[in-house]
Order: structure tokens, then C-alpha cells, then sequence
């Protein structure tokens, strides 16, 4: 797992198993903690924040300021629309 990315929960194990990442336009059900260097261990034990303020990792295009946040490809994060997550 990389930190700064979106995850979702495995399916029956929400809040308890991390499954994948986010799709484009898809659910991102939190953000790997940003704050870990390197990457995540499988079985690790690791923040998911799901709510408040963190460093996300932007897709190619990058944010715009005050725009609206979405998942893009890969669990990045990119400009979006209000209303279409």
C-alpha cells in the first residue's frame, strides 16, 4: 500500500480489511496515512483517515484550487464535479 492514496474496504470488512484502490470516479472509502515513508506492509496496522484535512497524492493533471476532489485512475486524485461520487 502506498500512503497518500485512496482505498477501499473489502467487501463484508468494512473498517476492518483494506481492499484495493480507488478506481476513477469510484469510491474512496479513505486515504492511506500520508504520513508513513516508503510504502504499507500487508497485515500492517496503519491509519485509513476517512474524514478531515490530509495530503492526497494528485494524478498528472493535478488540483485546482478550491475545485471539487475525485478519484482518479489508480487511487490518485484529480479535479472533479459536485455530485458525481
Amino acid at each position: 500500500m502506498t500512503p497518500g492514496l485512496g482505498y477501499t474496504f473489502k467487501s463484508g470488512k468494512i473498517g476492518k480489511e483494506v481492499d484495493a484502490l480507488s478506481g476513477a470516479n469510484a469510491i474512496c472509502d479513505g486515504i492511506a496515512d500520508p504520513w508513513v515513508s516508503g510504502t504499507i506492509p500487508d497485515g500492517a496496522y496503519f491509519w485509513l483517515i476517512i474524514q478531515g484535512p490530509c495530503e492526497i497524492k494528485a494524478a498528472a493533471a493535478g488540483i485546482t484550487a478550491n475545485a471539487e476532489v475525485q478519484t482518479a485512475a489508480n487511487g490518485l486524485f484529480a479535479d472533479g464535479t459536485a455530485g458525481t461520487n
